[in-house]
């Protein structure tokens, strides 16, 4: 059994110190805690995925920093998780275009539009509430934008029926 990704994150902080770190604190701490692994994935020809799930991973500067303070290593990338992307306050699209190189693995999700007033508050969504395609995500533009790199994603959608929708959503797009 092949095992080319591990996929990690940071999580929202525990604590009042951690909620009053800044963003370039936050990757440095981040950087700190996955250095070490990152190395070994290296040694173990493993990739490393860091997903957007947490006040520093789901912005483009603090993902960035982190990628930057583990010295853009080849075995350190990205999961793009379209709906933490987006619901913590990230542009999924923009996410996607800024690190179109370093994404290696994708879970999709869209939003519904009641999940508005909670973008930038909360981090992390563990399955999406509503099929792909029927939320306010610009999933074809994230598709287009990933089609002719990324090899491996999920659907990150709970319910038999929205799952099955998802699936003939994306393969409309032109997965396969």
């Amino acid at each position: 059994m092949e095992v080319p990704y591990v996929i990690t994150t940071e999580m929202e902080p525990d604590t009042a110190w951690g909620r009053g770190l800044s963003v370039d604190e936050g990757a440095l701490i981040i950087a700190e805690k996955i250095h070490d692994a990152v190395e070994l994935a290296t040694d173990l020809g493993v990739t490393i995925l860091l997903e957007p799930h947490g006040p520093v991973t789901d912005t483009i500067n603090g993902m960035e920093a982190i990628l930057e303070r583990c010295g853009h290593s080849s075995n350190l990338g990205v999961n793009l998780d379209t709906g933490n992307c987006w619901l913590g306050g990230s542009d999924p699209v923009e996410f996607a275009n800024h690190f179109k190189s370093k994404i290696q693995h994708i879970h999709w999700k869209d939003m519904p539009a009641e999940m508005e007033a909670q973008r930038g508050q909360v981090y992390g969504a563990a399955m999406a509430p509503v099929a792909l395609g029927t939320g306010i995500l610009d999933l074809p533009g994230i598709y287009s934008i990933l089609k002719d790199t990324v090899e491996h994603s999920t659907l990150e959608v709970a319910g038999a029926d929205a799952l099955k929708a998802s699936y003939e959503y994306l393969k409309a797009l032109g997965a396969e």
